[in-house]
């Protein structure tokens, strides 16, 4: 008997790492987040150099992160009818220029965060265009190795993002935000040319001619009959809880509660950067496991990690940090494993935007909640709430694997040959055709 591994395509048993088409795109992502790493630092700082106000660094870090809330599910809903070839390379090009805008605004003598903070809304609306159409279009080209693939981008964002705002900082010491704005802009550059050469996909993953409304209800609706579709909200919410306070609570417990100084506070948030990389390497020995019990001991350990922030010390805090964002990373890509191996390719982009406004939903209201807990309970109050919402975050992903697996009633489809089959299993099927450059 053949076994699995020789009935597959030779392209999904090749290493990505020696696929050229992966390398461009892999390259082509770490530019584009090490400039964004790069950006981070450099606008806070040039907002406080302008303004010489915290409330104004504030008011512009909201700014960056609304699109999530509006239009995040829009933006879903458009890129699943959208060429993502088109979406990526407008996406891209459209921040190029507005990043070099920032420059000038910052110049004017009024309205000058107003200016900046409706810059920022519109790349990070933009920005959430680019993501979407990558995440629908990783199945679509890589086939089964998305997995892999999904591993591999998430080490180049957290690698990049650790050195980009380290190096950002000394560039500004020798040379001036214009010109790192400069910088970043020809990032977005970099990475639009290199999508040109991918293979991307120029055929919408949702070809339908239903309006948009009745789109969107149908992704509803898939969603609701999906098995636990429920649970699977409900973790993520709670993952997001937990993950939302926990660089203030770490720079607080350092500075407030155990009175050291700086260099303590920049040990505790590197650890939070070693953390997310460490996730990353260990999320490529789990690429073939279950999805759900993945996400389940990621949480697992996300609530041990959280308990390490009762201990009376500025390192307890520093291994919380390290341990609760390698375990976030885990449980991050997991969870973005099981939407595209589960979801059906013409919902793909709906459900993920839904995902990410869920989790910046639960944000806000987690960093309330902490800030009430620690006025009452102190950081052990603190470190128990995170923990217990750790475990319901586990707990909630208990089942027999079939979490977002739709039924043969759920989602049946009928193929060109006759034959009745789910959507997820069609996406399955026609992977090995996508991973060699499309579905032309």
């Amino acid at each position: 008997m053949t076994s699995n591994t020789a009935q597959q395509p030779a392209a999904e048993r090749e290493s990505i790492w020696r696929d050229a088409t992966f390398l461009r795109h892999f390259a082509g992502m770490w530019v584009n987040a090490f400039g964004n790493g790069v950006f981070n630092i450099v606008l806070p700082l040039l907002v406080l150099d302008r303004t010489d106000s915290f409330a104004a660094m504030g008011g512009v870090a909201l700014a960056t992160q609304l699109p999530k809330a509006f239009p995040g599910p829009l933006v879903g809903v458009l890129a699943d009818r959208l060429s993502p070839r088109a979406m990526m390379l407008w996406a891209y090009l459209l921040q190029a220029a507005l990043v070099l805008t920032i420059p000038a605004a910052a110049g004017t003598s009024t309205g000058t965060v107003w200016l900046i903070a409706a810059i920022a809304y519109t790349m990070n609306t933009v920005d959430l265009f680019a993501r979407t159409a990558t995440f629908v279009t990783i199945p679509r080209v890589y086939g089964d190795r998305r997995g892999k693939v999904n591993t591999a981008f998430a080490s180049a964002w957290t690698s990049a993002s650790v050195l980009g705002p380290a190096i950002g900082g000394l560039l500004l010491q020798v040379t001036s935000a214009d010109v790192l704005m400069l910088l970043d802009s020809l990032t977005f550059v970099a990475i639009a040319a290199v999508v040109l050469t991918l293979g991307v996909p120029t055929e919408p993953g949702n070809t339908s001619s239903d309006r948009m409304r009745e789109s969107v209800a149908q992704g509803i609706a898939w969603f609701r009959r999906a098995p636990g579709a429920g649970r699977f909200l409900g973790s993520i919410a709670a993952v997001a809880i937990v993950y939302a306070p926990l660089g203030t609570l770490a720079v607080f417990a350092v500075r407030d509660v155990y009175g050291e100084g700086p260099t303590e506070a920049g040990i505790v948030t590197s650890a939070a950067g070693a953390g997310l990389f460490l996730g990353t390497l260990i999320c490529q020995r789990l690429d073939d496991r279950p999805k759900e019990p993945v996400m389940r001991r990621a949480a697992l350990c996300m609530a041990a990690g959280s308990a390490l922030f009762a201990v009376p010390s500025w390192i307890g805090a520093g291994a919380a940090m390290l341990v609760v964002n390698l375990c976030g990373m885990v449980y991050a890509v997991s969870r973005s494993n099981l939407i595209q191996e589960r979801v059906p390719v013409e919902h793909l982009g709906q459900t993920m935007t839904t995902v990410q406004s869920f989790e910046s939903a639960a944000q806000p209201v987690s960093v309330a909640a902490v800030t009430a807990v620690l006025a009452v309970a102190g950081l052990p109050g603190a470190a128990v709430f995170l923990t217990v919402f750790s475990l319901v975050g586990a707990l909630l992903v208990l089942g027999g694997g079939r979490m977002l697996l739709p039924g043969t009633d759920a989602a049946a489809t009928t193929t060109p040959g006759g034959k009745s089959s789910t959507s997820s299993e069609s996406l399955t099927a026609t992977a090995p055709m996508a991973a060699h450059g499309g579905t032309r």
